[in-house]
């Protein structure tokens, strides 16, 4: 798989919580706007084995209006659209692989080109290969990817687009490195993308993070979300209030554009925006695109 040369350098997510006023109104109008500057839009897609993932949110209904909203919005706006799984604690066999693509090939049928496949074991069997050729997979940024060796064994599996861990955005050494093994893959044959979150807001290291995720990947209606429940109480809710430093903490790419185009140097292709379950964030990710096609020396 080749990937052509382009300004857009931002995966958008699509809030499934938005309503018909919103989309139509502002959010569709402003994709038009600026969808140059825009890789991907990534959606949440429950389907089994996934039932449920990191976001955490538990939907009433059916749950297939959630693609179908997504292509909407994609077909208006000519976006192309990313499927997410995002839920490391599915059992990764050969079932719960087949009753995915069983599923999956509905997305596919429907255009779906792209997709967030957790589990390298899957990707590694070539089944995923098989059954959907011209599907462009990513990794998770739940598995935390952070070492040079870990692009390459990525990249080796079946992997086209590799979400790295946030962490690295404080770690210029280490992208150097990670740029060196995007630079392998490519001389091997096996060209891999780099995206990195952006904007989410969490805490740098943060040593409850991955419990965060599997609370709200095991969660279910009878349960609030991580930030509801009281177990996070003595989290960043409680660290962002009594470390005066927690905003210089935060694993958030620095304000300026320059420093956005210096990770684009050090090997970065695209920039994942959050926003796919909080509103704020959504439009914060919105004014950062607007302020870049802008060519802002502050993006936010």
């Amino acid at each position: 798989m080749t990937f052509p040369k382009r300004k857009s350098v931002f995966s958008l997510p699509i809030n499934p919580k938005i309503d018909s006023k919103f989309a139509e109104t502002i959010f569709v109008p402003w994709l038009k706007r600026y969808k140059d500057y825009i890789v991907d839009l990534y959606f949440t897609s429950r389907m089994p084995p996934f039932d449920n993932d990191a976001m955490g949110d538990v939907f009433d209904g059916d749950i297939r209006q959630l693609f179908y909203n997504a292509k909407a919005i994609s077909e208006e706006c000519g976006i192309p659209l990313s499927a997410t799984f995002n839920n490391i604690y599915v059992r990764p066999d050969v079932e719960n692989l087949n009753l995915f693509i069983r599923n999956f090939s509905q997305l596919y049928e429907n255009g779906v080109r792209i997709a967030t496949i957790p589990h390298t074991s899957w990707v590694s069997t070539g089944a995923l290969q098989k059954e959907f050729p011209e599907l462009k997979i990513k990794n998770t940024i739940l598995r935390n990817v952070s070492k040079a060796n870990e692009i390459v064994s990525l990249a080796k599996a079946g992997f086209h687009y590799i979400n790295l861990d946030r962490d690295l955005m404080r770690d210029r050494d280490a992208l150097l490195r990670i740029k060196e093994a995007k630079e392998y893959c490519a001389s091997i044959g096996k060209p891999v993308e780099l995206s990195l979150l952006a904007n989410e807001g969490c805490w740098g290291g943060c040593s409850m993070m991955d419990e965060h995720y599997h609370y709200n990947n095991t969660r279910n209606y009878n349960n609030p979300q991580y930030f509801m429940d009281p177990i996070s109480t003595n989290s960043c809710a409680k660290w962002d209030i009594e470390d005066n430093s927690h905003a210089l903490k935060s694993a958030n790419l620095p304000p300026w554009k320059k420093d956005w185009e210096e990770f684009i140097d050090l090997g970065i292709d695209v920039f994942k925006m959050h926003g796919r379950e909080n509103a704020m964030k959504l439009n914060e990710s919105m004014t950062i695109i607007e302020s870049w096609a802008k060519d802002s020396e502050l993006l936010f």
